[in-house]
């Protein structure tokens, strides 16, 4: 169901559609000990429309609420848990453009009231061309679909889709993880770790990880099949992580990339140290070398609480969560239409650089505006 959850993520998938399996490299959590590549991704993928619907089940929650159509603008309001609809077979011909309408069908009445023309026909095509890629490419020898547990994921998919809204930051019906793990058999692949492939749905995978066809390094064209898994302390990493809602992102590099790569999340209060998942320091803690603090920040080797309104600050990260660093003090973020020169000041995150003044909860249209031009192949 990774198609599912990554539109959902909104902006972040988008910039994947456009930009590839690295997103738009945007927010990423610190890992000092690696060389800065970073990626933001949706809570299951790092590559929008690739996988043929299959995904990862290792994030745990996708989004919905309710307010799509004529109200497309309302926010959502659900609290429940999305369970697998029973769907009739669905043969792989079909599967993609079935996924693309599920998609199209919601997401062309939020252009509209954006005053984006996106018609259902349109974006189901251009999303279609998308979604299959992965398929197309792909050597049927290497992979099994199951069209029964298609089926299922596609009624589940329009189920979840008629009661989402267009304010996506505001949806808050998780999607059973469970349902994560069924569907993530829809394409299951043959080829282990390392090996060469064509396409995502080529690569085994086991619940919990997440499956990418893609290059170990840059000079090198050649792509294998890769495996990323959340990782425990003292287990072997490439990647340190952090969530928020549906979204997490990752940072981290290595001189050599593995086939198979651990995922440190700051959540569980760990991250990547010289290849090895470690506890980051509490308050009060030494946080020498490359050690990142839990809570607050790292100053003078010591982990320290994040400054209060007035305390003096270089950097955001030294002031408290409702709070900005405005040169010399952490103050408090701003209301929308007050002044600003960068979102970080913004109590909304959105800063309108042409007005010079924070924007309202204007993340969500953005994230929609972001996908109209994807789904009218602006993008």
């Amino acid at each position: 169901m990774q198609w599912i959850r990554q539109w959902l993520a909104g902006t972040v998938v988008a910039c994947a559609i456009a930009g590839g399996a690295s997103g738009c490299g945007g927010n990423s959590s610190d890992d000092n000990d690696n060389d800065g590549d970073s990626k933001d991704s949706g809570s299951n993928g790092t590559s929008a429309g690739n996988s043929g619907g299959s995904g990862g089940s290792n994030s745990g929650s996708g989004d919905s609420g309710t307010g799509s159509g004529d109200d497309s603008s309302s926010s959502s309001t659900g609290n429940g848990t999305g369970d697998l609809v029973p769907g009739t077979p669905t043969e792989v011909e079909d599967y993609y453009g079935e996924a693309s309408g599920v998609v199209c069908e919601w997401l062309a009445p939020c252009c509209g009231a954006l005053g984006l023309e996106v018609s259902v026909g349109s974006c189901t095509t251009t999303i279609e061309a998308r979604f299959s890629a992965d398929y197309a490419s792909a050597d049927p020898d290497n992979y099994t679909y199951d069209p029964d547990l298609a089926g299922d994921c596609l009624a589940t998919a329009r189920a979840l889709y008629s009661d989402l809204g267009c304010q996506l930051q505001d949806s808050a019906v998780e999607i059973d993880p469970s349902v994560n793990e069924t569907c993530d058999r829809v394409f299951e692949g043959k080829l282990e770790p390392g090996a060469p492939c064509a396409a995502d749905i080529e690569c085994a995978s086991q619940p919990g990880e997440e499956r990418d066809c893609t290059s170990l390094g840059s000079d090198d064209d050649a792509t294998v099949c890769v495996i990323e898994r959340r990782a425990a302390e003292g287990e072997a990493c490439y990647w340190t992580c952090s969530q928020e809602g549906s979204t997490y992102y990752c940072s981290g590099a290595g001189v050599e990339t593995p086939a198979v790569q651990g995922r440190c999340y700051t959540n569980d209060q760990l991250y990547c140290a010289s290849g090895v998942c470690a506890r980051q320091p509490a308050l009060g803690e030494s946080c020498a070398g490359n050690a990142t603090c839990h809570e607050g920040y790292c100053l003078n080797d010591l982990c320290v609480p994040a400054g209060d309104t007035g305390d003096p600050c270089q950097s955001d990260l030294e002031c408290a969560d409702d709070l900005y660093c405005d040169g010399t003090a952490c103050a408090p973020k701003k209301a929308e239409g007050a002044a600003c020169e960068d979102s970080s000041e913004c109590e909304s995150g959105s800063c309108d650089y042409d007005e010079g003044t924070c924007t309202g909860a204007a993340g969500g249209d953005f994230a929609i505006a972001l996908l109209c031009a994807v789904a009218s192949g602006q993008l």
